[in-house]
């Protein structure tokens, strides 16, 4: 009987130590200071580019991400079109100034 680890338990140990050493390396690529010259929208791109890499490691995976939020966001843009359409042909409906009361 073997009491080395399976593959598995070895792959997954190997995908946690990459995991780790990717967060040392952005922890150490920028300290404190760094953060605190960054304005808020220069804040805000650091920590999405960060979060990318850590919730995607595989470029692919982060490039399939955001097309899909860049959809997400395209539909989403269409159904409030709709929405202002339907309300500006509203305004000239009679019962529009009740509903504003």
């Amino acid at each position: 009987m073997s009491t080395s680890p399976s593959t598995s338990t070895l792959v997954k140990r190997t995908f946690d130590q990459v995991e780790e050493l990717s967060t040392v390396i952005i922890m150490i690529k920028k300290d404190y200071s760094y953060y605190l010259e960054l304005s808020n929208w220069q804040l805000n791109t650091e920590v999405d580019e960060d979060i990318y890499v850590e919730a995607f490691p595989l470029l692919s995976d982060r490039i399939k991400f955001i097309e899909d939020l860049k959809n997400y966001y395209e539909a989403r843009k269409t159904v409030f079109s709709r929405i202002e359409r339907i309300l500006s042909k509203e305004k000239d409906h009679e019962s529009f100034d009740e509903i504003q009361k």
